[in-house]
């Protein structure tokens, strides 16, 4: 069974001028509804006993509600939480501090070609934990529309790793909602490799001294169309975010950047930064950026940034000049403007995506 996305995908909190056709992504066709449970293991057996990590429960789902609209859209995030067929509830309990990454793995096949994910992560007071969710299927057509909530309490620190890289016929949904708490920190890393259509929203509401971070990296080859949406939402005193988001679009792939700074009254002395850089391999992709800021407080502090051009010829010579090919010499500068979100990837992670960015790039 299939549905019809009616709702705009989204949709920028305050519109532009509508001929720059730039407020909202308008999703053509219709999206696969899960006939049957996701089939496969994707939960690692933890040896902590202390963190509490299941398959998600209908009163899980009620635990918390997100204090504002948020996703994709009402309609996707309707559909992800009323059809889950997978998802995962995740508790890291009070002053509970975890070494090693928890690594959730969303594998789609011919078996398993829908899933719609419903997961909800709460951290404790003073917590600190690193989780990885990975979303990959090679060859198929593969539907994915997931919902994620993460409750940082008081103090608590998250880093949460999200790797997508299904196959190029794919349709690939996600929303996702962070709620810090005083003093908390959540670090939201994005690796987007594949997908013929990628829409994906992030939005946080950071509180009084907590800060919100955002890395994101990206990869659009042949007709992919990539559409992402940052919107920080600054509720607290002294509270802090940034955005970075390293781009490669080559062949006809499309992509939308929408980065919203949202400083709402009582954000005094606030601090937010973002900040998108994407490299065009060729002159028939297309390239638009909307870095929008909000301000209902005086005394803050709001930086943004899109810049978008092709690899510096200068820096192309010098490294053949040292006797690289012009595809080994680019291959390294791409590699050098994604470093800084590399270097937050677990050491594994890191060269399992290396070695899928040579592939996708080098024919």
């Amino acid at each position: 069974m299939s549905v019809l996305l009616t709702e705009k995908l989204n949709t920028l909190p305050r519109l532009s001028n509508r001929w720059l056709k730039i407020n909202h992504h308008k999703f053509s066709g219709s999206i696969l509804l899960p006939s049957k449970p996701y089939g496969k293991d994707f939960l690692p057996d933890l040896a902590d006993g202390k963190i509490l990590l299941e398959k998600i429960q209908n009163a899980q789902v009620a635990t918390l509600v997100p204090a504002i609209k948020y996703g994709v859209s009402d309609q996707a995030v309707k559909l992800a939480e009323e059809h889950s067929n997978g998802g995962f509830f995740l508790e890291i309990p009070r002053a509970h501090v975890q070494k090693e990454p928890i690594h959730i793995k969303y594998h789609l096949d011919d078996l398993d070609p829908v899933l719609y994910d419903h997961n909800l992560i709460i951290a404790g007071e003073n917590s600190s934990a690193t989780v990885v969710i990975e979303f990959f299927g090679d060859q198929g057509e593969f539907y994915h529309n997931g919902v994620t909530k993460i409750f940082a309490e008081k103090g608590a620190q998250i880093t949460i790793i999200k790797v997508q890289r299904l196959s190029d016929s794919s349709v690939h949904l996600d929303s996702n909602y962070t709620e810090l708490g005083s003093n908390s920190g959540v670090r939201h890393v994005q690796v987007e490799f594949g997908s013929e259509k990628s829409i994906t929203n992030y939005l946080a509401l950071i509180g009084v001294q907590s800060k919100a971070l955002v890395d994101s990296m990206y990869l659009g080859s042949g007709e992919r169309t990539l559409d992402l949406s940052y919107h920080m939402i600054h509720t607290g005193y002294r509270s802090a975010s940034n955005v970075l988001v390293k781009g490669v679009l080559k062949d006809k792939a499309k992509k939308v950047f929408r980065g919203t700074l949202d400083f709402k009254r009582g954000a005094h002395l606030a601090d937010g930064n973002e900040e998108e850089y994407v490299l065009l391999l060729d002159p028939t992709v297309k390239s638009d950026a909307v870095p929008l800021l909000l301000s209902e407080e005086d005394d803050v502090l709001g930086g943004h940034a899109a810049s978008a051009g092709k690899i510096d010829p200068n820096d192309l010579f010098y490294l053949m000049s040292r006797g690289l090919s012009i595809e080994e010499a680019t291959l390294v500068l791409i590699k050098a403007s994604y470093q800084p979100v590399l270097d937050l990837l677990p050491l594994n992670l890191r060269q399992s995506i290396l070695e899928d960015l040579h592939q996708r790039l080098v024919i």
